[in-house]
């Protein structure tokens, strides 16, 4: 059974069911500065995360750990701290979600976070950070530590 949810505003963002499987954020959303944290880790049933456009633009900590049946993560452009100068101590993580597959982020999002983990992902086969028609990345651009951890199922040789 699948439980859908859509997040267009904090009020709802602070009101995510606790059984959803999948969440969506609509663009232009949760853009006030009194949101600057995303940990989706509480929600243990998500199979699928889709962020749009423009979101969360102060949120300093975006963390998913620990979902079992998590499947496969889309983030798109310009959302998460896109533009400006280095955010001291933000932090992207994805941690031991076993069903992974795919991950997706949009052109310049993340574009100011200095931390980047992945780690304990053992079905996690495409990962994609989006540029621009000329070649632009911006995503991570400031990322001074990008972790790689626990991605080889021991079948393929990755």
């Amino acid at each position: 059974l699948m439980t859908r949810y859509t997040v267009n505003n904090r009020n709802t963002l602070l009101s995510i069911p606790w059984d959803v499987t999948a969440l969506t954020v609509t663009a232009n959303s949760c853009n006030d500065n009194t949101i600057t944290a995303v940990d989706l880790s509480s929600f243990k049933f998500l199979r699928s995360v889709v962020i749009d456009n423009y979101c969360f633009q102060y949120v300093r900590i975006f963390s998913i750990v620990g979902l079992n049946w998590l499947e496969s993560v889309s983030i798109g452009e310009y959302s998460f701290g896109s533009d400006g100068s280095l955010l001291v101590g933000s932090e992207f993580k994805i941690v031991n979600c076993p069903q992974l597959k795919s991950l997706s982020i949009g052109y310049r999002s993340f574009g100011r976070y200095n931390g980047f983990e992945l780690s304990q992902l053992p079905q996690l086969k495409s990962v994609t950070i989006r540029s621009d028609r000329y070649g632009n990345g911006y995503g991570f651009r400031y990322a001074r530590n990008a972790v790689f951890r626990g991605m080889n199922d021991g079948r393929d040789g990755l």
